[in-house]
């Protein structure tokens, strides 16, 4: 590949494997994800997504395979080197400071991304003020900013799904993981949270687990299907929700 030619796909994986003992979690799953846009990945407990997950977002080490991450191999790097590359990710479970306020939290995660000069007592004033630009943009783009000086620990659900996304996002990470975002979050915050991951969809590339089937319907560009490990189908969810093994296996299941 050209080193002035931007990668076709800001995400790949290439004959990925995980093994534990005799089980095989993931069997060669090869994909590429499109630039831009929400990319989901769907399928049934056991079917392999959040191992997948893992792996890509270093976690744990595939058996075999590669992860590619705009186009350079990243299979080795631990989690902190993958997000300064450009990935971020957030969990099925939040993980917030509930005792700190939400601004505080984001310009924490702003701080680790910047690296160990923006914790040093000697840091320059320009890095604390990009610290506080990247803090304020993360804020704005989730609509957080009313919230800002309130505890994070004080929030609702869907409040605290909306603030753990913008600390993975003040990294301005090129690919964004989001482990199952709607998870545990009432009829009434849905909506809002479908908006606001197409919304982020819209200036980078999102990666979702979700098992939310008319979200993912509504909001994806293209579509994984996993099936014991490997890869059913890809596409894009018209053709998805017409595959005869998808309605049988997974859409009928899903909710």
């Amino acid at each position: 590949m050209s080193k002035n030619r931007a990668p076709e796909s800001p995400l790949e994986v290439r004959g990925l494997s995980v093994r534990f003992g005799g089980f095989s979690a993931l069997r060669n799953v090869n994909f590429a994800v499109p630039p831009g846009g929400v990319h989901a990945f769907i399928g049934p407990n056991g079917a392999g997504k959040t191992t997948l997950f893992n792996c890509i977002s270093g976690l744990r080490a595939p058996t075999e395979g590669q992860v590619l991450l705009d186009g350079c191999d990243i299979t080795k790097l631990p989690p902190h080197r993958r997000a300064r590359a450009g990935l971020g990710r957030s969990f099925q479970v939040t993980n917030l400071f509930a005792a700190l306020t939400v601004d505080e939290n984001v310009r924490l995660s702003a701080q680790a991304h910047a690296g160990r000069s923006a914790f040093s007592l000697f840091r320059s004033r320009e890095s604390l003020k990009e610290v506080k630009e990247r803090t304020s943009a993360a804020l704005a783009e989730l609509g957080l900013i009313d919230s800002r000086t309130r505890r994070a620990g004080d929030l609702s659900h869907g409040r605290q799904r909306r603030l753990e996304i913008a600390m993975a996002l003040v990294g301005n990470p090129s690919v964004l993981l989001l482990d199952e975002p709607t998870s545990g979050m009432g009829v009434d915050d849905l909506p809002e949270m479908t908006e606001l991951i197409a919304k982020v969809g819209e200036k980078r590339t999102v990666v979702l687990i979700e098992h939310n089937i008319s979200l993912i319907m509504s909001i994806s560009r293209t579509i994984t299907v996993l099936h014991l490990g490997e890869v059913l189908l890809q596409g894009e969810p018209g053709t998805v929700a017409k595959d005869p093994r998808v309605k049988a296996a997974y859409l009928g299941s899903e909710g």
